[in-house]
């Protein structure tokens, strides 16, 4: 099964085949990612003060994972009424997805590369209340 985006992202041009989470991970941890739009000052915030008693490599993951995410998504979350604290609380959206990242976005979930659906309301995964598990 594949996810596609509810809406076309604004940077997106021609279609070309999609890095691996772990390259993009690597390249946005590395510093070469640089998120705009209305979470940017949300995001230096959550870069440069972690929460207490988080473990640092755990913290330098949802920091690139939120980059990402900031960089391809930022103004449809901002639509959508996505939070700062959606974002980039404990248990939000950057620390739920460690290195995978999000190919669809919609008003209440994010879908993701690895077919994970982050529940924005609920700050879990998404369950499909009709699924015959």
């Amino acid at each position: 099964m594949s996810y596609r985006k509810f809406y076309p992202s604004p940077t997106a041009s021609a279609p070309t085949p999609a890095a691996s989470a772990t390259t993009q991970f690597k390249e946005c941890h590395a510093g070469d990612t640089a998120p705009g739009g209305p979470y940017a000052t949300g995001y230096i915030r959550f870069k440069q003060n972690p929460p207490l008693g988080t473990d640092a490599a755990r913290h330098g993951q949802a920091v690139a994972a939120a980059g990402l995410f900031l960089k391809e998504w930022s103004e449809l979350a901002s639509v959508f009424g996505w939070s700062l604290e959606d974002i980039f609380s404990p248990g939000g959206l950057a620390w739920w997805l460690g290195v995978d990242v999000v190919r669809a976005l919609g008003p209440e979930h994010a879908a993701t590369e690895a077919e994970r659906v982050f529940d924005r309301v609920t700050r879990a995964d998404w369950r499909n209340p009709y699924a015959k598990n």
